[in-house]
Formats: C-alpha cells, sequence, structure tokens
C-alpha cells in the first residue's frame, strides 16, 4: 500500500485513528481539538477529504472515515510506531524526542520497509509507548491487540483510596502535550513503572519517584492494570 496524501491529511487521518482507539466519538470538535486547528478550517479540511473518498459524515458533526480512509490511517499510524521503536530500540533516542523525530516518516515509508524493520527490531507488537502496532498481519506477522493495553487511570481511581498500579501506556492524545509527559517521565510515571495513584479532589495524584498532581482529562489518556489497594503513605520507587 503507497501512502500518497499530504502531511495534513496524514495528520486528521491518524488523529481519527487515534479517537478510534480511544473509543471516543469521532467529530469535528475533537478533530480540532486535537490537531490545534479551528473549527472552520477542520470542516473545510474533512470536506476535502469527502471528495477525495477518505470519511463521510453520519451527521453535521460525526465523521466516519470510509475503508480507504480508515486503511490509510491504520498504515501511516503503524509506520509511526515502528519508527518510533526504530529510533528507541537502535539508535537510543529518549522516547520523547523520537516520537518528535519520527513525525512525518510515515508519509516516505512504503511496506517493504515496514517488513525489514519489523524481522531488525525482533518483531515487536506496540510502540515505545505501549500502544499496539495495529494490522501488522498486513505485513505477514502475527498481530497485536487491538485494543489499548488495560484500563484508563481515570477508572482505576474512581474511589478515595489510594491504589497500586502498573503503567501499560501513554495514548497519543497524551503524547501531544510534551510538558505533561516531560514532567511525569521525571517523576518516574511511564510506560513499565508501577505507580501509587489517589482520588485528590478534581484531579488525580500520581506518586513513582515524586509525585504529580493531574488533571482528569490527562488520566483518561493514561492505561493502567490494578496491582491492588496501596497504603496511605506508601511511595513507589
Amino acid at each position: 500500500m503507497t501512502t500518497q496524501v499530504t502531511a495534513t491529511v496524514a495528520n486528521y487521518l491518524r488523529t481519527i485513528f487515534d479517537l478510534e482507539e480511544d473509543r471516543a466519538e469521532v467529530r469535528r470538535a475533537r478533530i480540532a481539538e486535537r490537531t490545534g486547528n479551528s473549527k472552520a478550517a477542520v470542516a473545510q479540511m474533512l470536506r476535502r477529504m469527502r471528495d477525495q473518498g477518505l470519511l463521510d459524515f453520519a451527521d453535521e458533526r460525526l465523521v466516519v472515515p470510509t475503508r480507504a480512509g480508515r486503511d490509510l490511517g491504520v498504515a501511516l499510524t503503524r509506520r509511526h510506531r515502528l519508527a518510533e521503536r526504530l529510533l528507541v530500540d537502535v539508535v537510543g533516542l529518549p522516547r520523547l524526542q523520537a516520537h518528535r523525530v519520527a513525525s512525518g516518516w510515515e508519509l516516505s515509508m512504503d511496506e517493504a520497509t515496514e517488513i525489514q524493520l519489523m524481522h531488525l527490531l525482533r518483531y515487536p507488537t506496540t510502540d515505545a509507548w505501549g500502544n499496539p502496532i495495529p494490522a501488522l498481519w498486513q505485513l505477514g506477522f502475527h498481530d497485536s491487540p487491538i485494543l489499548l493495553p488495560g484500563l484508563p487511570l481515570s477508572e482505576a481511581v474512581r474511589d478515595a483510596g489510594p491504589v497500586r498500579l502498573s503503567v501499560q501506556a501513554f495514548s497519543e492524545h497524551l503524547l501531544n502535550a510534551e510538558s505533561a509527559v516531560t514532567r511525569l517521565i521525571e517523576a518516574g510515571i511511564q510506560p513499565g513503572a508501577t505507580i501509587v495513584a489517589r482520588r485528590q479532589g478534581a484531579a488525580v495524584c500520581v506518586s513513582g519517584n515524586e509525585s504529580v498532581e493531574l488533571p482528569t482529562q490527562l488520566t483518561a489518556s493514561i492505561r493502567v492494570t490494578l496491582l491492588g489497594a496501596a497504603d496511605t503513605d506508601a511511595q513507589t520507587h
């Protein structure tokens, strides 16, 4: 499958894929929020993509990718996540830097390159942040899980008491908030880490090597598995 799209179209297709992966309705307002574009600019771009056969509208605001649009969004996401793994596993870049550098590589990558990367990287099924690399079966490999691992941090801390959690993944939406991700990593809160979290008013207090207070909207983008209750004064190292 050859990717013949502009960087802007690729960004929109990947944003639509990310929303579907987060199990959120793909609405114009959400696309505007995640791309940082005005609602008017988003509406205009989506109409162009509809004319290109990449998406359709279920109603005035709900966006539905066509088969061609979804397949292209999946391929672009898969290539970006493989590029990230290359930059982290082979080149040795820090994860957040790799995410930034890999942006746009998906436009110049073809399936033959993807297959070579899969062999070089020893057949990964997730990206550097724990997110599934989608549709590996299209390249002839065992597929990764379709859904994101674990459950959102916001759901894991519904009760007031502290809980021990294993961080499974940072979603693509969270990675766009670089300052927040940097602070989390500095505090030892990242995929693969064990943390303690508890409700604190309208926010969630998360403790790794240090404690960080997160707004609720960000906690939905951190995927965790529940390990059990934690002592009130528990700290994880």
